[in-house]
C-alpha cells in the first residue's frame, strides 16, 4: 500500500513523457482525503493545480468531469464537515455546563443531607425532651390530684377567705348590714341551696357566692319590684326607652305588651333624663348616660365586635332586671365573656309587625333602583356601594328616622341589607322593618344564616363579599313586576318569645298563661319534641346536634324554675288537645340515647300502640329518676325481647309518651300551686293514678353533668 502524496507523482510526472496504463498500478489508503499524509495541516493545493497541469491533456473529458465533480463533493464535504465541527463544540460545551451543573447538584445534595442529619438529631432531642415533659406532666397531675383532695377537706377555711377576694359586692348588698345564716336559707329554696352547696364542693367559690348574690338581690328589692308583685306593678304603666336608630324594635314590644293587655305603655324621647318607677324596657342600654331605676334590657349589639362590651356595659347588663337578645351567637357570648347567668337572659329574635303604619295609605312610586340605609363610613360597605353606583341608581339615606326614613325607604324598588363585618351575624332588625313595610329586600348571607331559615322565601340572600351576585340579584328584581313579600302574622314568632321572657318575671301573673301565643303546627306535635332552652347553650346546641329532625320546643321559664318546666307541659299538652293529636312524646335536652335505641324505641311503639292496644297505657316512661316507695307493679309483659313493666306510679320527665289521659292531667296542671313538694310536674303526675310502662333495662339514660 502507499499512500498519497502529490509532490512524489509531480516528480514522476517530470521525468518524461507521461504514458496512460489502463490498469490498476497502485492502491490508495481508503477513507483519506486525498491530499497529502493523513491527519495533517500541510497545504498541497499549489501540487494539486500542477499536478493537473500536466495531466488534463492526457485525462478523458469523463475523467474531468469525475473530477470537477468530485470536487465539488468535496467541497460540500467540507462545509458539512464544518458544521459538524461546530454542533460537536456545541455539544462539548454543553457537556462541560451539564457536568458542572452535575457538580453543583451533587454540592447542594450533600449539603441537604448534613441539614437532615442535623434535623435527625434536633428531632430526637425534642422527642427526649416530649417525654422528658410528659414524666413531668404526670408527676404534677398525680400532686396536683392530691392537692385537690386537700382542697376538698380544708373548703371551709377556704371559703372564708376567698369570699371577699372571689365576689365583688354589689351596692344593693353593701346597704344591707347583715344577714344571718337562718335569714338566708329560709328564702333560699332547696335547689338553690343543692346548687350552692355543689358548687362549693366543686371549688367553684365564685359561682357559689353568684347564686346567693342572686337571691339576695331579689330580696334586697323593694317589695312592689319583687318577682311576686311585679305583674300588679305595671299596671301603673310601662315605659320604654330607645335610641332612634331601635323606634321599630320598641314599636315591636309595644305591639306585643298591647295584646297581652298591657295598654298602658308609653315610648319615651332618646333625650329622657327623668323617669318614673315603672318597669322601662331600654333598646341598647350601653347608648345611655342616665337609665331608670328598674329596667329591663335588649341588648342589640353583635357579638362579632368587641367595641361595645366594655366592663361597664357588662355591668349595665348585670343590673337589669332581665336582658334579652336577638342572637344565640350573642346570648353564648354573654354567658362566656360577660359571665352572665343564663337565668337572667332571654332569647327574644326579631320579627315582623303585620299591618304595620296602616295609616300610610299612599303610596310612593320608586324613583331609584336600589335604597341603602345606615352607615356608610365603612371600607366594605363604600366598595359595594360604588360597584352598585356603576349599574344602578342608589339613594344612600342615613341619619334619617320615623316617617321620614319610611317614605325615602319607598322610594326604591329594592333594599339592600351590607354587611358592616364580614363576619357579622344578621342584621334581622333592619330586615323585619323593611319587611314590615313592604319593601323588597336583598342581603348578604351571614355567619348564623342557618339561624334564619324562615327568612329565605322572603329575602334574597347572595354570598358574603360576592358584589357581582349581589347586582345580578337587584337587575333580576328590578326587571319583574313590582310584587310585595307576603309575610305570615309573626314570622320569627317574637310574640311567643317575649311573653315567655314576661311570664318568667311574673309580669303576666298567674292567670297571664293563656296570654302565651299557641305557635306548634299539627305536623311539629306529631314529631318527637324536644324540650330545651335556648338560653342554655350547650345542652341547645348538644340536643340539636343528636336530634336534627326532632320538634324544638323553647320552653317557658319562670323565675322559680319547676314552675317555668310545668308550665311548659301545660303548654304542649294544651296544644295537642286543641289540635287533636292523640299522644306526645317529650323528651328533655339532658336526655342520653343509647346506641341500641332506635332498634329498641321501634319495639316500644309497637308493644304500646299494636300489642297493649291505646286505651290499657297512660304514659311510657323511658327512665324513671325516682320511684316512689309506694309505687306497685301492676303487670309485668315479655314482647320481642324486652321486658315491659305497668307501675301504678312514676317520676321522671326525661323522655315519656303521654296518651290522652295523660295529656288532660298536664293539662289541667294547676299554675297557682306553687307548693314544691307536691307540685313540680313530676310529682303532679306521680299523684294521678296513671297506668306507666317502663321497660327493664330502662330505654334512655339522663346526662347528670348537664
Amino acid at each position: 500500500h502507499m499512500y498519497e502524496d502529490w509532490n512524489f507523482w509531480l516528480q514522476v510526472i517530470q521525468q518524461g513523457s507521461l504514458q496512460y496504463i489502463p490498469i490498476i498500478s497502485a492502491l490508495y489508503r481508503m477513507n483519506e482525503s486525498g491530499i497529502g499524509q493523513p491527519n495533517t495541516n500541510l497545504d498541497f493545493q499549489h501540487e494539486w493545480f500542477l499536478f493537473l497541469k500536466y495531466t488534463q491533456e492526457h485525462l478523458s473529458t469523463e475523467q474531468l468531469n469525475h473530477l470537477v465533480f468530485s470536487a465539488k463533493a468535496l467541497s460540500e464535504c467540507q462545509i458539512l464537515l464544518d458544521e459538524c465541527q461546530r454542533k460537536n463544540d456545541a455539544v462539548t460545551l454543553a457537556e462541560a455546563r451539564f457536568e458542572k451543573q452535575l457538580q453543583q447538584y451533587q454540592v447542594d445534595f450533600e449539603a441537604l443531607n448534613i441539614k437532615l442529619n442535623t434535623q435527625k438529631k434536633n428531632y430526637q432531642r425534642l422527642q427526649d425532651k416530649r417525654a422528658l415533659l410528659e414524666k413531668t406532666l404526670n408527676e404534677q397531675a398525680n400532686k396536683l390530684e392530691a392537692l385537690e383532695v386537700q382542697n376538698q377537706m380544708l373548703t371551709d377555711k377556704i371559703l372564708l377567705i376567698n369570699q371577699d377576694r372571689c365576689v365583688k359586692l354589689p351596692a344593693w348588698f353593701k346597704k344591707k348590714k347583715s344577714f344571718t345564716l337562718g335569714e338566708t336559707m329560709q328564702f333560699l329554696q332547696l335547689n338553690y341551696i343543692k346548687a350552692f352547696f355543689t358548687h362549693l364542693l366543686k371549688g367553684q367559690f365564685k359561682q357559689a357566692f353568684q347564686r346567693v348574690l342572686r337571691k339576695l338581690r331579689m330580696r334586697s328589692l323593694k317589695p312592689a319590684t319583687r318577682p311576686e308583685n311585679l305583674n300588679a306593678l305595671t299596671e301603673n304603666g310601662i315605659d320604654i326607652l330607645a335610641t332612634k336608630h331601635t323606634h321599630y324594635i320598641a314599636e315591636l314590644i309595644k305591639a306585643s305588651l298591647i295584646k297581652v293587655g298591657k295598654n298602658n305603655v308609653r315610648i319615651l324621647s332618646p333625650d329622657s333624663t327623668v323617669f318614673s318607677e315603672n318597669m322601662h324596657f331600654v333598646i341598647c342600654p350601653q347608648m345611655f348616660s342616665k337609665l331608670p331605676g328598674l329596667y329591663i334590657s335588649f341588648q342589640m349589639e353583635q357579638s362579632v365586635s368587641s367595641r361595645w362590651f366594655t366592663k361597664e356595659y357588662f355591668n349595665t347588663l348585670e343590673n337589669s332586671y332581665a336582658i334579652m337578645d336577638y342572637s344565640q351567637e350573642n346570648i353564648r357570648f354573654l354567658q362566656e365573656q360577660g359571665h352572665l347567668s343564663y337565668k337572667q337572659i332571654f332569647w327574644t329574635p326579631i320579627s315582623n309587625i303585620s299591618q304595620y303604619r296602616p295609616q300610610a295609605e299612599s303610596e310612593i312610586q320608586p324613583t331609584y333602583d336600589v335604597v341603602f340605609y345606615g352607615d356608610v363610613n365603612n371600607p366594605r360597605r363604600q366598595k359595594f356601594i360604588k360597584q352598585l353606583k356603576r349599574q344602578f341608581s342608589v339613594l344612600i339615606v342615613s341619619e334619617v328616622f320615623g316617617e321620614a326614613l319610611y317614605q325615602a325607604l319607598q322610594q326604591g324598588r329594592v333594599v339592600v341589607n351590607i354587611h358592616y363585618y364580614e363576619n357579622a351575624l344578621l342584621e334581622t332588625t333592619r330586615i323585619y322593618e323593611c319587611l314590615s313595610l313592604n319593601l323588597t329586600v336583598i342581603s348578604e348571607t351571614s355567619s348564623d344564616i342557618k339561624a334564619h331559615q324562615n327568612l329565605m322565601p322572603y329575602v334574597t340572600f347572595t354570598p358574603i363579599n360576592d358584589i357581582q351576585a349581589m347586582c345580578d340579584a337587584i337587575q333580576h328584581e328590578i326587571s319583574q313586576p313590582v310584587k310585595a313579600p307576603q309575610l305570615p302574622e309573626d314570622n320569627e314568632n317574637f310574640h311567643y318569645f317575649f311573653t315567655r321572657m314576661l311570664n318568667a318575671v311574673n309580669m303576666l301573673g298567674i292567670q297571664g298563661f293563656s296570654s302565651i301565643p299557641q305557635y306548634l303546627t299539627t305536623k311539629e306535635l306529631q314529631q318527637r319534641i324536644v324540650l330545651t332552652l335556648p338560653e342554655t347553650y350547650k345542652r341547645h346546641l348538644y340536643i340539636k346536634k343528636i336530634q336534627p329532625n326532632s320538634t324544638f320546643f323553647s320552653g317557658l321559664r319562670h323565675f322559680d324554675g319547676w314552675v317555668g318546666a310545668a308550665m311548659s307541659f301545660k303548654y304542649l299538652s294544651q296544644r295537642a288537645l286543641t289540635k287533636q293529636v292523640p299522644y306526645l312524646e317529650i323528651c328533655e335536652d339532658d336526655v342520653f340515647f343509647e346506641k341500641k335505641f332506635k332498634q329498641q324505641y321501634d319495639i316500644v311503639k309497637r308493644f304500646l300502640f299494636e300489642e297493649l292496644g291505646d286505651k290499657k297505657w297512660d304514659v311510657f316512661c323511658g327512665l324513671i329518676a325516682d320511684l316512689n316507695d309506694n309505687a306497685t307493679v301492676q303487670n309485668v309483659f315479655e314482647y320481642q325481647g324486652i321486658q315491659f313493666i305497668e307501675l301504678d306510679k312514676m317520676t321522671s320527665m326525661v323522655f315519656n309518651i303521654y296518651n290522652t289521659k295523660a295529656l288532660n292531667s298536664l293539662a289541667n296542671w294547676d299554675a297557682s300551686n306553687r307548693c314544691v313538694d307536691t307540685n313540680t310536674i313530676d310529682r303532679y303526675l306521680e299523684s294521678e293514678s296513671l297506668r306507666v310502662i317502663v321497660t327493664l333495662p330502662y330505654l334512655v339514660g339522663h346526662l347528670s353533668e348537664h
